[in-house]
Parts: C-alpha cells; sequence; structure tokens
C-alpha cells in the first residue's frame, strides 16, 4: 500500500470578512469586494501552506480533511461582517478558495461543521462535498460526514469538527488531554479498540495532548480573525491560531506529525500623530 499523508484544514469560514478570502469575489450587482487588512494578511499565509503541504506530502497519496465550516452565511443573523448573504455566491466563493487544495487531494472528505454558520444540516457543506466529489458516507449516501472513523496506511483517525474548550491560558490546552481520555473510555466501551489519533476542531486553537496516552487528541487551528463573539467572551488579546495539520502515516502504524502553524499578526497600538502628520492625512 503506497503512504498516505492525512492533511487536515478547518474553520476557513470562507464568506466571512475575517477569514479567508480570494481576490475577484463580485457581489450580485457586480460590485467587486475589496480584501481587508486581514484578508490581505492571510491569503499569502494560505499559499504558504499550501505550499508547505504540497513539499511535505511529495510521494505520499494525499488525503484531505475538510475539518468543517468550511463556509460562513451566518445563518442566525448574528453579524453584518459577512461578504454576501446570498448562499450560492458564498458556496461559489468557498468552492474557488478552496480548489488548490482540493486538486491536490487523491482522496477528499468533508466534514460537517457549525449549523449556525453552515445552514440547517450544515447543508452547504454538504453541496459544497458534492461539488467537489468527495468521499461519501456508505451509511448515510451522503457527500459530508458528522463523524468519520479510518484508517489511513497503518494509522487509526477518529475525526469530527466538534468538542467543547475553554478559553483560560492557562488551561485550555487541557481540553486536549480529556479529549484523548474520554475518546478511549467510548472506544472501550464500545467494545473497540481505540484510535490512534483523535481530531477535532471548532474552537480556532490548537492543542495538542502529545503521548500522554494511547490515543493522542489534537485539536486544528483555524484560518479567522476575532468575530464579535470572541470579543464579547472577553477574548480580545487571544493570538489566532492560524494553520493545518499534517500526517506522514506509514503502514506499520507509525506516523510522523507536522502542526504548520503561522503566527498571526495585529496592528501596533494606537499612538497619538505631531498635528503636521495629522494635517497631511487629512489632506490625502
Amino acid at each position: 500500500m503506497a503512504r498516505e499523508a492525512t492533511i487536515l484544514i478547518s474553520d476557513t469560514h470562507t464568506n466571512s470578512t475575517l477569514a479567508l478570502a480570494k481576490p475577484g469575489v463580485c457581489l450580485d450587482d457586480g460590485t467587486p469586494y475589496q480584501l481587508n487588512t486581514i484578508q490581505r494578511w492571510l491569503l499569502p499565509v494560505w499559499e504558504q501552506c499550501l505550499d508547505d503541504i504540497e513539499t511535505l506530502t511529495k510521494g505520499y497519496h494525499r488525503n484531505v480533511l475538510l475539518n468543517g465550516d468550511i463556509v460562513d452565511v451566518d445563518a442566525k443573523d448574528r453579524t453584518w461582517q459577512m461578504i454576501t448573504k446570498n448562499p450560492a455566491m458564498a458556496k461559489r466563493h468557498a468552492c474557488e478558495v478552496l480548489e488548490p487544495v482540493v486538486d491536490m487531494s487523491d482522496t477528499l472528505f468533508v466534514m460537517r461543521g457549525t449549523e449556525a454558520h453552515t445552514g440547517t444540516d450544515a447543508y452547504l457543506e454538504e453541496e459544497i462535498a458534492e461539488n467537489f466529489d468527495a468521499e461519501r458516507n456508505p451509511d448515510t449516501g451522503q457527500y459530508s460526514w458528522w463523524h468519520l472513523r479510518a484508517k489511513f496506511s497503518g494509522v487509526t483517525f477518529d475525526v469530527a469538527h466538534h468538542y467543547g474548550m475553554g478559553r483560560l491560558a492557562h488551561t485550555y490546552a487541557n481540553s486536549a488531554n480529556k479529549l484523548a481520555f474520554n475518546t478511549m473510555w467510548h472506544y472501550i466501551d464500545w467494545g473497540e479498540k481505540p484510535p490512534d489519533l483523535v481530531i477535532r476542531a471548532h474552537n480556532h486553537r490548537f492543542a495538542d495532548s502529545g503521548r500522554t496516552y494511547d490515543t493522542r487528541a489534537i485539536f486544528c487551528p483555524a484560518w479567522q480573525y476575532h468575530t464579535p463573539y470572541l470579543y464579547r467572551l472577553g477574548a480580545a488579546n487571544d493570538r489566532p491560531h492560524i494553520g493545518a495539520l499534517v500526517f506522514l502515516c506509514e503502514d506499520d502504524g507509525s506516523y510522523k506529525f507536522h502542526d504548520l502553524l503561522y503566527r498571526a499578526k495585529r496592528s501596533k497600538p494606537w499612538r497619538r500623530q505631531s498635528s503636521l502628520m495629522s494635517k497631511l492625512q487629512k489632506k490625502t
């Protein structure tokens, strides 16, 4: 069997004005959408991430897993920070953004995320998965998955989008240990061998239980900056965790893990400018 690379990308939230976007998007009336400062930073980082993935996984069969919240249409009307409220346009844009990583894949899985972002039953992710002809769930016949259990080469994975995580700086990473232990317990309760890896997303924060337990739990980073919801939680100083996960899997059950994390940037603190500079800026 060919060696397999398993690539996880989560929470791209395309269509959010605070997340990954591609230039050239036009609204219904033909008005072009201009990328903002955050999106102009994210786009070259995304391109660097794709280059890094391609280099790391050369010679491997590539399994790409899009682990939920691919697109955001704000189904609960909680924010105005959307490029468009038209689901068809949002879907088209998401497919254009994700096309390079999908083209890179040999096998594609699409996980369903949060209904508040991707619509009832995460229908937009099902439509995107069908558009890309992703692997179908044999139990349901659908192109997208709420929960995927799979073996890539000799390594077993348990993948889903949702799991809780605290936000305190000194405790949030403990959620990975909790997830690892709980997953082991539930598999044993089913009378099954626990997986090598359990992967979750949704929290936009990377965490890794390491080798603490036989099952290793890892939370995916994301591709979105602070939303009003995070400000409401008091997380104004939380640094967004941006990136992807790559596992190089071997038939003997071993793997090499690469966390592709890219350090987010933010603006400098405000400071009063000289009166001359202020006048010049007003004139321009």
